[in-house]
């Protein structure tokens, strides 16, 4: 046996995973075993050390056909994760790190021949007919008017072709007796098409569209296997992006302009949430708006020490009336941990929060806090999550990233006009997210519903103004073209 990092896989292929946490250089080989062990095998299973089948009439004809086939499986196999198409496929999907939301990404499980069955051929064939109940498996799962995983209503006629594939089914299952289709579901991941979407920051409610429109069917409606990855830093999505890592990305406008003007190719698509956002402060210290803010106020934000958000904080306590400059506001750096900082004293306020997140949050905690809007004091309002590409994909790939949105679209009306069964099965696919405070994460939940945008559409004008606000701001590097940093061709 042939073993390689990942899977290994033996000559009369059955199969065995072994995790070690490095899967995604899974490399599938089909490795000889001794003459000795083949041998040895063979008594076993009731064949003669010949090469002999008791199945067949022509003993040699079968040896000889058993031993094309394991020459021509490694042929298929030996090169890596792409198997050739022509040989039938053998093996688990890889064991992804990354966050799956394909429908055919079910656990591996092995292949074991019904008992009786000795011969080479034989197994090669039972494989065959459990490749054709995986494609019954799809069929059920596209039944009309039916959602997947759902049952058909009552009264409503059922598709007769996919009755009378469906009673195959029952006729192919009685007589293979194996685990269900997951050699349709690992061949599935080679011919869809892969696309891994990084997200901003971790898996949350703010996501929820995606993994609707996995659940139900729409991404892999559209030939689409979609992965989700989390990034260890919150900007480095978009140099990912960029880089060809990634094939998209979600962000924030505030982000993207920045990125743009340094010369990093990425380019807004879509926009599917926006929600109000500003300055968190607690009630309890007598504020009524950003002007009464003083000297030495400590803000906490994502990438202090630097300047940006010192200095958006310092133009909306400007606009208000006051006369606080970025200078004189200390910088305190708790990341994206807004609440914590306020709560926990570290700071005053904290720039850029979320409605939908953190004061839901301080709420819950019994933190009094609010937000003073972007919008009300002379900021740009890019409250916003945007999905982004790198430049030059909607020319190269255009089919795909209209495939892309038409689902991700349906996903996100989804959870805008049904919010609570979209969140209910978020929550069915990801449990672990309310592991640590469940009744918070259903409150942040409830909470982002309202926010989403099934149209898709973005606010080119929302972008004029947050270019000259960024420019006026001093935070580009250089011009930006709106035009090319805004792609609506796919939205609207």
């Amino acid at each position: 046996m042939d073993s390689v990092r990942g899977v290994t896989v033996t000559d009369d292929c059955t199969q065995e995973v072994q995790a070690d946490g490095t899967a995604d250089d899974v490399r599938l080989r089909v490795g000889r075993a001794s003459e000795e062990g083949r041998e040895e095998r063979e008594r076993q299973q009731g064949r003669s050390p010949e090469g002999g089948c008791p199945d067949a009439t022509d003993d040699d004809a079968c040896g000889a056909a058993e031993q094309a086939g394991r020459v021509e499986r490694g042929k298929g196999l030996a090169g890596g994760r792409h198997v050739d198409a022509r040989t039938t496929p053998v093996g688990p999907p890889p064991a992804y790190k990354r966050q799956s939301l394909a429908v055919n990404s079910a656990p591996f499980v092995p292949f074991t021949p019904p008992s009786g069955v000795r011969c080479g051929c034989q197994r090669r064939f039972l494989r065959r007919l459990d490749v054709l109940r995986g494609a019954l498996f799809l069929c059920r799962r596209s039944r009309p008017g039916v959602a997947p995983g759902r049952r058909r209503p009552r009264g409503q006629p059922r598709n007769p072709a996919i009755g009378a594939v469906a009673a195959s089914g029952r006729t192919l299952r009685a007589v293979t007796r194996t685990p269900p289709s997951y050699i349709m579901r690992w061949y599935l991941r080679r011919v869809m098409d892969e696309i891994t979407l990084g997200l901003e920051w971790f898996l949350n409610p703010d996501h929820v569209p995606f993994v609707v429109a996995d659940e139900r069917g729409y991404y892999e409606a559209e030939g689409l296997d979609v992965e989700l990855w989390e990034p260890p830093e919150h900007h480095d999505t978009l140099e990912m992006l960029a880089a060809g890592d990634l094939d998209y990305a979600i962000t924030e406008p505030i982000h993207l302009v920045p990125e743009r003007s340094a010369g990093v190719p990425v380019t807004g698509i879509a926009r599917f949430l926006h929600t109000r956002g500003g300055i968190q402060y607690p009630t309890d210290r007598g504020w009524e708006s950003p002007a009464d803010l003083e000297s030495g106020v400590r803000l906490n934000y994502p990438g202090a020490p630097g300047p940006g958000g010192r200095r958006m904080v310092a133009h909306m306590a400007q606009e208000a009336g006051g006369d606080l400059t970025a200078d004189e506001i200390e910088p305190v750096d708790r990341g994206f941990y807004h609440t914590d900082a306020l709560v926990e004293g570290d700071a005053d306020i904290a720039f850029l929060a979320f409605y939908n997140f953190e004061i839901v949050e301080s709420r819950h905690r019994g933190f009094d806090a609010d937000l003073w809007e972007l919008a009300d004091y002379g900021v740009p309002d890019f409250n916003q999550l945007v999905l982004a590409a790198a430049d030059g994909t909607a020319e190269d790939r255009p089919d795909e990233v209209r495939r892309f949105l038409d689902a991700t679209r349906r996903g996100v009306a989804d959870a805008a006009e049904d919010g609570e069964a979209a969140v209910e099965l978020f929550f069915e696919r990801h449990p672990g997210l309310r592991d640590d405070d469940p009744e918070l994460m259903d409150e942040i939940a409830a909470a982002t519903r309202e926010f989403f945008t099934p149209d898709l559409s973005q606010d080119v004008e929302m972008y004029r103004d947050l270019v000259g606000f960024c420019e006026e701001l001093e935070l580009t590097d250089g011009p930006v073209d709106v035009d090319e940093m805004v792609d609506e061709r796919f939205v609207g």
